[in-house]
């Protein structure tokens, strides 16, 4: 084993030698910086993000760097680092002037999956692809659709691994489920079910799991064929074979949640899970001056599970609520932009529901951020057991802003008590479309927008956010000497606090996060960008940072090296 380093410093020695490209981003800790993800010509816009099962992230976008606004992808690894080409893979190229909305999920192999609308055939239909985890494209389906224009598609990933995808078309919604193998049809005839009701218009609103590989989905029904009618939340189950099953087997005609006062007309209800077949969803609907939010709960058989739907507060208005359900308590979070009663006065507010849709955090929920006059955006969170981290755009004119985080205790007090509200991207810009995705189950996120930073033309960029308040990969914590920088199992501990660490000394998890692919050779290609890494561990002349603090650090080098190797067969000290 002690010979081991040697070759490994050969090897890495030899790839650099021969010119291969090493990329050198990473999760950023500077809210001036962030982590880039693409930076082309033209503009990138519209990002989405999802975590693989193996901690690395995919982030997709539309991009106009060649003019039609294609399609793209990157993979990140677990610490930020791009892995496919610099820029990311073209899945599309598309001749579009505009754009809608779109859907990434990840298959039960870690592939990325990705359904968007493509004008590729003339008309605009919708397309999956599959994409491996190595970035090749392994296949594209462009659904055979009855109708000429098909918007906003959705995914959802069974536990057979097939796809089910459900688009917008002419005014009823179309659902295929394809083979994860090739994209082809799992149900017979052309494939598909419809949606739909006579005069009235629907819009999809969302996926998710039920019962017996079956799923449920939740649309916006319009009360009329006109735009001014009012728009309600309903929702539609389907069994694996693609058989609606509300109100009875058979017979499609979709079962309202909510339908006293009118949606928003681009809000579309969100499905998730209860863990139990059931579904959970949200929505914010009423006039333009008593906007309420609202959240409601089935079960398996389609019942309510609240007496009513949870009622967010009583006497702000509430726009754009964002909702994350925990199934391991069956508690409700949400997020919104708060407002005065002409919505020239803005903020941002969260409200917890227990069990049984009842408000724990006061009749209006915890004001984030009081009412102001300058607007907020995209407000959204994700909870964990441990707290509830909101981010959202909060302006500083009628166009530029920052990008702000805030985490909440499940009392809804403050987790960051000493800096309760923080920058997640301080630059006062133009930014649009923040997309948040959860980095494990410790509470860290990773937030992805785009922003003209340069310029006129957009960029991708993302953030991760630690649940103690900081930005990038918290600095090693709980090692018992130097060389103890990672868990049992690799994983740093500054990713993963609370893991497994044995307590008699570094062991072979130390050394394989040491030597891992963006472990000592890659930091040390940073230069000092490789400070606070996970590798970083000693000052330059090979102290340990920990016994010599203000000591010359210029990032991970051979006082690193040196360090490592001195403490690695050293017990706990």
């Amino acid at each position: 084993m002690q010979n081991a380093p040697a070759r490994l410093m050969c090897v890495a020695a030899l790839s650099l030698l021969s010119g291969q490209s090493v990329s050198l981003a990473q999760w950023s800790s500077d809210a001036a910086v962030n982590t880039p993800v693409c930076t082309a010509s033209g503009s990138q816009v519209q990002p989405k993000i999802k975590q693989s099962q193996d901690g690395s992230f995919y982030v997709s976008w539309f991009d106009n760097r060649s003019g039609g606004n294609d399609v793209y992808i990157q993979k990140l690894n677990s610490a930020g680092v791009p892995q496919w080409t610099a820029d990311g893979i073209l899945v599309a190229d598309r001749n579009q002037s505009s754009t809608t909305d779109y859907d990434l999920e990840v298959d039960n192999n870690g592939n990325a999956i990705l359904a968007f609308p493509d004008d590729r055939q003339g008309n605009l239909l919708t397309t999956v692809a599959r994409i491996d985890a190595n970035g090749t494209i392994a296949w594209q389906r462009t659904l055979a659709s009855a109708g000429t224009f098909n918007a906003d598609p959705k995914l959802l990933i069974m536990g057979d691994n097939s796809i089910v995808v459900a688009s917008s078309v002419s005014n009823t919604i179309e659902i295929y489920r394809l083979n994860n193998a090739d994209g082809t049809n799992v149900w017979g005839g052309t494939g598909r079910v419809t949606l739909s009701e006579a005069s009235r218009p629907y819009l999809t609103g969302d996926l998710c799991r039920a019962n017996n590989d079956g799923f449920w989905v939740t649309i916006q029904r319009r009360a009329g064929t006109q735009s001014f009618n009012p728009r309600h939340v309903y929702v539609q189950k389907f069994d694996a074979l693609g058989v609606p099953q509300l109100p009875n087997p058979g017979a499609p005609l979709a079962q309202p949640i909510w339908s006293t006062d009118g949606l928003s007309i681009a809000f579309y209800p969100p499905a998730v899970s209860d863990g139990s077949g059931g579904l959970v969803t949200a929505w914010f609907s009423g006039g333009s001056s008593t906007l309420r939010a609202r959240t409601a709960r089935l079960n398996d058989a389609a019942s309510p599970v609240y007496a009513a739907p949870g009622l967010f507060g009583s006497t702000i208005n509430q726009l754009a609520a964002s909702m994350s359900y925990l199934t391991s308590n069956n508690e409700t979070y949400m997020c919104l932009q708060s407002a005065n009663g002409s919505q020239n006065q803005q903020g941002v507010s969260a409200q917890k529901f227990d069990a049984s849709g009842n408000p724990q955090w006061g009749a209006d929920g915890r004001t984030i951020l009081a009412l102001d006059a300058l607007p907020k955006s995209f407000v959204q969170g994700l909870a964990d057991p441990t707290g509830y981290t909101v981010v959202w755009f909060n302006y500083a004119d009628a166009v530029n802003f920052k990008v702000r985080a805030t985490r909440l205790n499940p009392d809804g007090t403050d987790a960051w008590t000493a800096s309760p509200i923080i920058d997640v991207n301080s630059n006062v810009n133009g930014k649009g479309r923040l997309n948040i995705e959860r980095d494990g189950t410790n509470g860290a996120i990773v937030a992805a927008w785009h922003e003209t930073r340069n310029g006129t033309d957009s960029d991708i960029f993302v953030q991760r956010i630690n649940p103690t308040g900081g930005l990038g990969i918290d600095a090693p914590a709980g090692g018992c000497n130097p060389a103890d920088i990672a868990c049992d199992n690799g994983d740093p501990l500054g990713s993963n606090p609370g893991c497994t660490n044995s307590t008699s000394g570094p062991n072979e998890g130390d050394y394989n996060a040491f030597f891992a692919a963006d472990g000592f050779f890659f930091q040390a290609a940073q230069g000092a960008g490789g400070v606070g890494g996970t590798c970083d561990i000693a000052c330059d002349n090979g102290d340990p940072l920990s016994g010599n603090p203000g000591c010359t650090n210029n990032g991970v080098n051979e006082g690193d090296y040196n360090c490592f190797f001195n403490n690695l067969f050293l017990s706990c000290i």
